[in-house]
């Protein structure tokens, strides 16, 4: 059975969807490459909270998968060197996850090293990892980071964190609402 939906309505749906905890045991890292070459991420536990998060400038030449694939590799480097043994990471990336997840192409793509990295980091170690596909609604936090950390010379961060955390729960039109200004 098939079913007819109309753009309007899957928009509708579509920004209701939430980012999920991971289950006890196990930590979610989401990443997110944003346009501007920042490959940020943030690492919660079972119970929704911050555990660590990370923010690079990486290589303005990047294409964004490729900016996408090197905020993977930090966070999965960041949560080794955290010993977690169970990892789930998101990203809002299909390409960048469709490439982790496939055999390799030619060597002769750019982003070869890097997915190459990726796959090593996760055979190499005694770990669990899954790497998954979420709409960016499912990865707010990191989209948000993202988007603010080019725009923020300075700011309290435990205050912009709160508000971050407690927003990665909202719905897309109720993060819109939200305006802040972190500058002194």
């Amino acid at each position: 059975m098939f079913f007819n939906l109309d753009d309007e309505y899957l928009l509708n749906v579509s920004w209701k969807v939430k980012w999920k905890k991971p289950e006890i045991g196990w930590v979610k890292v989401n990443v997110d490459g944003s346009r501007d070459h920042e490959g940020p991420g943030v690492v919660r536990d079972a119970c929704g909270t911050w555990l660590i998060g990370f923010f690079q400038e990486l290589d303005p030449t990047n294409k964004p998968h490729e900016t996408e694939l090197q905020a993977i590799l930090t966070g999965l480097e960041l949560a080794l060197k955290m010993n977690f043994d169970k990892v789930v990471v998101e990203s809002d990336s299909e390409p960048a996850v469709r490439m982790v997840k496939s055999e390799l192409g030619s060597n002769q793509r750019p982003e070869y090293e890097v997915v190459q990295r990726i796959k090593n980091l996760i055979l190499d170690h005694k770990w669990q990892v899954m790497v998954a596909y979420v709409p960016r609604n499912a990865n707010r936090l990191a989209d948000k980071l993202a988007n603010d950390a080019r725009k923020l010379s300075s700011y309290e961060p435990r205050k912009y964190l709160s508000v971050l955390i407690n927003m990665s729960s909202y719905s897309r039109r109720t993060m819109e609402r939200f305006m802040w200004d972190f500058s002194p």
